[in-house]
């Protein structure tokens, strides 16, 4: 297949000039030509459209009234179902709703729960993974994010203490029977157990994050220097901070001064406040900044307000736009129903607008297209950049490149400076086509 009359977004630029061709699932480019075939089934012209590496999600609990950790939501009785029939019948819907949006790898992210259901729901996980409708349903699911198992049980927010744990090898082995963790929260909050944790998953390629934590800067440092690569959603869950000098200071600290570590940032206008995003931007830089949705079950799902998971009662905002936890004051948010395309829109809105920060006192914006690029790097270039440093398998998708896996999404971009939205009407998974919107991309041709 090959595609023309484009605009192809790299790494680095914008392209114009190329054609984009799809042969035996890879990424080839070619000069363009301008000689367009109408009746060649194999030849797309795009008409200005543009194409983009399909988004990598590396923290997604569910949606669709899907969750990983508890299965299938059934709005009628308010309880999960959680057999290993429903759980593949649900992954594949799920899949289905992401690729929408979109995703063309995904990690799904656990709850705190009891040892044994993990190990259960990660096993029904590892079934779909190594079936033939993994990707071919929709996205691929690459793998899991363990989230709730390790983290700093006075920094739980929505999550339930009682299953958490201190950092421990052999639990994380016998949750891990499966095979699917490719992700894994450890804390620093613990000092010598956190940071052996640390260091013996890196070791067996495992991606080490730190999220839920009142860390020292201190700690932060050591962590890093353990294998620490990356903080989970940076500023929630909560993330520690202190103003005092004493130990570095708090966990906030220690990852703005540490030029190395990725930051995952939620990007719904909620769980950070815009002006930290833009500042985080600037003090990190872009290529340190991993869009993640922390998407939730009721994302994507229909005529959900009040709700329970593992003994915590959520509730969906009046306008549907963020869940929280019932009566917590101040909010305490639960999850998101955020998806990738809005996180897209909403990066690419933030950053071609002049707007103050806290830390910095103005933000300038940024030309279209390099707004464009730096969206496309925090919504899938980073996150494979920051898995690739442990051999995970991204090593060939996230970015448009000659050779990759045709990972790819082509959509239109409509709107205004500081109001921009991304409309995704096909996406592609090793170079099949695993979702096309024909109508909209017409409604936008006439427009």
């Amino acid at each position: 297949m090959r595609f023309t009359n484009g605009r192809i977004c790299t790494k680095n630029k914008i392209v114009t000039d190329q054609d984009l061709i799809i042969n035996d699932g890879r990424i080839f480019l070619e000069k363009s030509t301008g000689n367009i075939n109408d009746k060649d089934e194999n030849i797309v012209d795009l008409k200005s459209s543009y194409i983009l590496p399909g988004f990598v999600d590396i923290h997604t609990h569910g949606a669709g009234l899907f969750d990983l950790t508890l299965g299938q939501y059934n709005p009628k009785t308010s309880s999960f179902q959680s057999s290993s029939e429903i759980y593949q019948e649900a992954l594949s819907r799920y899949v289905r709703l992401r690729t929408k949006t979109g995703v063309t790898n995904l990690y799904l992210a656990t709850i705190a729960d009891s040892i044994e259901h993990l190990q259960f729901c990660l096993e029904q996980l590892n079934r779909y993974m190594n079936s033939d409708n993994n990707g071919r349903d929709g996205c691929l699911i690459k793998g899991s994010l363990l989230e709730g198992t390790f983290l700093n049980p006075l920094m739980c927010g929505a999550q339930n203490p009682e299953y958490v744990f201190a950092p421990d090898i052999k639990k994380f082995d016998e949750i891990n029977k499966s095979g699917t963790i490719k992700l894994v929260n450890v804390v620093p909050d613990h000092g010598k157990e956190s940071f052996k944790l640390t260091k013996a998953l890196q070791k067996k390629g495992i991606t080490v994050g730190a999220g839920h934590t009142n860390a020292t800067s201190d700690q932060i440092k050591t962590a890093i220097e353990n294998g620490l690569d990356y903080v989970i959603h940076f500023l929630n869950g909560p993330t520690g901070s202190s103003f005092k000098p004493f130990d570095g200071g708090g966990a906030v600290e220690g990852i703005l001064q540490d030029d190395s570590i990725y930051v995952e940032l939620i990007v719904d206008g909620f769980h950070v406040n815009s002006a930290y995003v833009r500042d985080v931007i600037e003090r990190k830089g872009i290529e340190k900044i991993i869009a993640v949705t922390d998407a939730m079950f009721v994302s994507q799902a229909e005529d959900i307000t009040d709700f329970e998971m593992t003994g915590i009662f959520g509730r969906m905002s009046a306008d549907g736009k963020y869940v929280y936890v019932a009566g917590s004051k101040p909010l305490t948010l639960f999850g998101s129903v955020l998806t990738m395309d809005k996180a897209f829109s909403n990066i690419l809105s933030l950053l071609t607008q002049d707007m103050a920060g806290i830390w910095y006192r103005e933000h300038k914006a940024i030309d279209f297209d390099q707004a464009v690029l730096t969206a496309s790097r925090m919504c899938a270039v980073n996150p494979c950049d920051m898995l690739k440093k442990h051999g995970a398998e991204d090593t060939e998708t996230g970015s448009i490149e000659e050779g990759k896996w045709a990972d790819l999404l082509v959509a239109d971009i409509k709107g205004q400076s500081g109001n921009y939205k991304l409309d995704v009407h096909s996406v592609f998974v090793r170079g099949n086509k695993v979702f096309s919107d024909i109508k909209q991309k017409k409604e936008m041709v006439n427009e």
